[in-house]
């Protein structure tokens, strides 16, 4: 895209445009010096502006380090990060659900079971990413208490609700509604959820 300015610095834009429906498309205003983002606009699937982000002042910190602290070394974090999936990847085998597609380039990444405010039912909530958005599915036991039925949205966020045998599904995220009704229907009870 074109040169601008904002915070009064030098920028290039940069548009990037989804493959496909399930995801939104941004434009990314850099900053030429640090490559940090000054502006984002997120796009709708047709192209319009949903939300926008812009920093009016921008200001670069001194590359020493002030207070003294110690910094993790890479490395470390690394191994800290493996770990985690590993251990992610365990629970989810475990998990009662079953998800039996998802969007091209949306995987798994973690699934916990929580107690949600106002509720003493447990959730299973569980969260797929691309690697840039995330999408957040929640399934709830039911019995008598009706949830979401269907699409909804409001600005850039999308939920789709179904329910399936005693179950509430809901899945909620900041993309299009047609990726969290795709992953809503591709979600389906384990043989030790029934």
């Amino acid at each position: 895209g074109d040169d601008d300015r904002i915070a009064e610095r030098e920028t290039q834009r940069i548009q990037v445009k989804p493959r496909d429906g399930y995801r939104y498309g941004y434009h990314l205003w850099l900053d030429r010096q640090t490559a940090i983002p000054l502006k984002v606009t997120l796009l709708d699937e047709d192209g319009y502006p949903l939300e926008q982000v812009m920093f009016t002042t921008f200001q670069l910190i001194p590359e020493e380090n002030p207070a003294g602290r110690a910094m993790s070394p890479p490395s470390a974090a690394s191994a800290e990060s493996a770990e985690s999936a590993k251990k992610v990847g365990k629970e989810i085998a475990t998990a009662p659900w079953q998800i039996n597609a998802l969007p091209n380039g949306f995987e798994l990444f973690s699934h916990i079971k929580e107690t949600l405010p106002g509720s003493n039912q447990p959730v299973d909530h569980v969260v797929f990413s691309d690697g840039l958005v995330s999408v957040s599915a929640y399934m709830e036991r039911m019995a008598n208490r009706k949830g979401l039925n269907g699409l909804s949205r409001l600005g850039a966020f999308s939920a789709f609700g179904l329910h399936l045998d005693d179950y509430q599904v809901t899945v909620v995220g900041e993309v299009p509604p047609a990726t969290v009704e795709f992953i809503g229907r591709a979600i389906v009870l384990g043989p030790e959820a029934q």
